[in-house]
């Protein structure tokens, strides 16, 4: 079975399906995380103008952004094992409409070592390297590190949260129904975590990331 990683782009959905993902990650965090600075995944609907952001940060210097915008969306992922490159060539043939996003904040700190965008008029994802062969080894293998949880496999992020988190167990029932977009219950909450919940600061990540629930 192939993971999904730069060099399988053709396994990324497409946005509107990737979004979807990401929000469900979100708010699985935001329910058995209420930390938000320990979170790997974060969302916002209301990043920018018209645009929501999907954030992954691993606390060890690895980042991706991910944004959504009505006309297509964009990953830049970053790895601080990755070597070095040469921006220009990452960024090669990249559309007009995404050169805000990567050449201003906070992209421009965060650093690049791949991105990924797809745009209305072509389906595909396409990604801007174009390095040698070696290299473009590393960068795929490193890659694969920030994508895994995008495969859209509740089983996968079920394996994931229970090393991360350092948990002896975890619903797997409740996972799917998240990633199937369920609304956030009593019920649910209460099939992922046995701590108590602030319910107001869950209501306002529930709020951020654009996610339905009955509480």
């Amino acid at each position: 079975m192939k993971n999904l990683s730069l060099k399988n782009i053709d396994l990324i959905p497409p946005p509107i399906v990737l979004k979807k993902r990401c929000q469900s990650i979100a708010v699985l965090e935001a329910i058995i995380c209420q930390e938000w600075e320990y979170r790997y995944y974060s969302y916002n609907k209301n990043w920018d103008k018209e645009a929501a952001c999907c954030q992954m940060r691993n606390g060890s210097g690895d980042e991706m952004l991910i944004l959504f915008q009505q006309n297509g969306a964009i990953i830049n992922g970053f790895t601080h094992e990755s070597p070095v490159q040469d921006k220009g060539k990452i960024t090669q043939n990249l559309p007009n409409e995404f050169h805000e996003f990567m050449f201003t904040e906070p992209v421009k700190s965060i650093g690049t070592t791949f991105c990924i965008w797809n745009i209305p008029s072509n389906s595909k994802w396409t990604s801007g390297i174009h390095l040698d062969n070696t290299l473009h080894e590393v960068v795929c293998r490193d890659s694969e590190s920030l994508l895994q949880l995008l495969d859209g496999n509740p089983e996968t992020f079920h394996q994931w949260a229970m090393e991360y988190y350092e948990l002896v167990s975890l619903n797997l029932n409740a996972i799917q129904a998240i990633y199937q977009h369920a609304p956030i219950t009593n019920s649910l909450i209460n099939q992922l975590t046995s701590q108590g919940i602030d319910f107001k600061t869950l209501k306002e990540d529930l709020n951020e990331i654009g996610y339905s629930y009955i509480l």
